[in-house]
């Protein structure tokens, strides 16, 4: 969408700005170099006007100047920006949900307060109208071992959410929700893998699934699961065959039959 992006930070009066810096923009690093771009008690180059931008979006949302800031600057569109469609488009961005879901997402535009983002889930199938929780238990099986899926306090036991469509995930839909995405130990998503991984007893109900599982240990210094782009979740034990059967019976009502549909978790819960 922009030639080039900066993230941009503000925390405890320094400043810190990190950019891409590989040509697939996966590889994020300080910019333009560490000792300027990291906790610089002064102005950074690229971006020299970000104290003053920090301190003007501070002042509107009545903040006092010393709050701690993320300012997000996209430079050079590529194309005329349509803010309607791009709210759409970030409302259904895997990687914003739960920012959006868990944090007030206010769009302005030329200093305007615009639309107040929201995620419009797909609609759920009237038979399943809330979202299936399983919990993960602490050790999973591995190789004729139990592996560790949690190491509390620090890193507790998770949880698997499954939701069912009221229909088929088809067109953009299909791309961008039917699949799992992944969380650590905050709210954004650090991988992701598609639903059709699943070992379905009927696969042709894979396209009404979507969900979503949260499992710390996944962020262990360790043994992190985190990939650059945060696209498929790294490989490792927790990613391979970890988990075995775990059914989930589904039964879905139409007009003249009744359908079951069993899913069975035949890899870890990563695998899903």
């Amino acid at each position: 969408m922009f030639d080039r992006g900066f993230f941009i930070s503000i925390f405890d009066g320094n400043l810190s700005v990190v950019s891409f810096v590989d040509a697939k923009k996966h590889i994020l690093d300080f910019v333009p170099d560490r000792a300027s771009g990291k906790d610089n008690v002064g102005d950074n180059p690229l971006v020299g006007t970000a104290r003053r931008e920090a301190t003007r979006w501070l002042k509107r949302y009545g903040l006092p100047e010393s709050h701690n800031i993320t300012i997000v600057r996209g430079i050079g569109p590529k194309k005329p920006i349509d803010p309607e469609r791009l709210v759409e488009t970030i409302q259904q961005f895997p990687q914003a949900r739960e920012t959006i879901r868990t944090c007030k997402v206010h769009f302005f535009v030329d200093g305007a307060r615009r639309f107040d983002l929201e995620v419009r889930e797909p609609q759920l199938h009237p038979s399943f109208p809330a979202p299936i929780t399983i919990p993960i238990p602490s050790t999973l099986p591995w190789h004729g071992m139990r592996l560790p899926a949690s190491l509390p306090p620090e890193y507790p036991e998770g949880e698997l959410t499954l939701c069912v469509a009221a229909r088929p995930l088809h067109g953009q839909a299909l791309g961008t929700w039917n699949r799992i995405d992944f969380r650590g130990k905050g709210v954004a998503v650090i991988g992701w893998k598609p639903i059709e991984e699943l070992a379905l007893e009927h696969p042709q109900y894979g396209k009404y699934l979507f969900g979503r599982c949260i499992l710390p240990l996944l962020v262990h210094p360790d043994d992190n699961y985190e990939l650059q782009g945060r696209e498929r979740l790294n490989e490792g034990p927790l990613s391979g065959h970890s988990i075995p059967l775990y059914p989930v019976r589904l039964t879905r009502f139409s007009r003249n039959s009744q359908v079951n549909l069993q899913a069975r978790w035949q890899r870890s819960v990563v695998g899903t």
